[in-house]
């Protein structure tokens, strides 16, 4: 029965072992793969009348997302008993989005398990803007910058932060 019990152990450790293998390789052909086509960006603004992204999110989330979400909070190096709580709850992630002033402020409030917050970005052009300082669903400060693409992306980016193997 001994026998018996440590093949079944090795037998369900191969397998795990092999998952995470199908795991990093499918994340390393994301990483190298070619960018998907998306249309030239024709200018960076502050504003945009063609989208409105007010309404409520959820997040879609399925077997393959919620892999490669662990392999990405394994990356951070998140130790196996917080990234299995983070993969089971991360679907109960839902936004709320206000959208004003033609995109140039864009509020968003975030739910999950662990809590909500609040944040605003502060959209500009391309020759910049003021500075806009937010918080993190963790508290953390960061700078955080938002402008829109073509009229109809929003692009957002957070630096500064540490936790979790942040940074620029």
């Amino acid at each position: 029965a001994a026998a018996e019990a440590a093949a079944v152990a090795e037998a369900a450790a191969a397998s795990e072992a092999a998952e995470l293998a199908a795991v990093t390789e499918a994340a390393e052909k994301i990483t190298e793969a070619e960018p998907v086509a998306v249309p030239p960006v024709t200018g960076r603004s502050a504003t945009t009348t063609s989208t409105d992204l007010s309404g409520e999110w959820a997040l879609v989330v399925d077997d393959a997302f919620r892999k490669l979400y662990d392999k990405y909070l394994q990356d951070l190096g998140q130790p196996s008993f917080v990234r299995s709580i983070a993969v089971s709850v991360v679907g109960l992630t839902g936004e709320t989005v206000e959208q004003r002033d033609d995109g140039l402020n864009l509020t968003i409030r975030g739910t999950n398990p662990r809590g909500r917050w609040t944040r605003t970005l502060v959209a500009s052009d391309a020759s910049g803007g003021e500075e806009v300082y937010i918080d993190t669903a963790d508290g953390e400060r960061v700078s955080a910058e938002a402008w829109w693409e073509d009229g109809n992306r929003h692009v957002s980016w957070m630096r500064g932060g540490k936790k979790y193997g942040g940074g620029d």
